[in-house]
């Protein structure tokens, strides 16, 4: 993105740290020059694609028994395919919000 680009976008954007800092991280990670040259649609999923792997990581890291790479590697397969089957059967039902419910034992097991 431009400056004269991400000047546009909403202040109240900037307001959460949370969504500055993983667009900071996610154009660190790909480049700045990889990401000012796709396409919005282009942008918007692979911008998408990053913060959605980064919380899976995060999530699995912490619902992980142990710091080993391949518990961690099945922590994130678990909770992804987790989401995918919530997400699905969230759909089917027109519900589109989620709720800490929605991840109850998420909850419990990171505690």
């Amino acid at each position: 993105f431009s400056d004269s680009e991400i000047g546009r976008f909403p202040p109240n954007l900037w307001d959460r740290p949370l969504m500055a800092n993983l667009l900071g991280q996610y154009l660190e990670s790909s480049g700045v020059h990889k990401a000012t040259s796709l396409g919005t649609t282009g942008a918007e999923l692979s911008i998408l694609r990053f913060i959605t792997d980064t919380f899976l990581k995060q999530v699995a890291e912490t619902v992980a028994k142990d710091a080993n790479a391949d518990t961690i590697a099945k922590a994130n397969h678990k909770v992804r395919r987790m989401l995918q089957d919530r997400s699905w059967h969230k759909s089917k039902r027109g519900d589109r919000t989620w709720s800490r419910t929605d991840l109850g034992h998420l909850f419990r097991h990171a505690s």
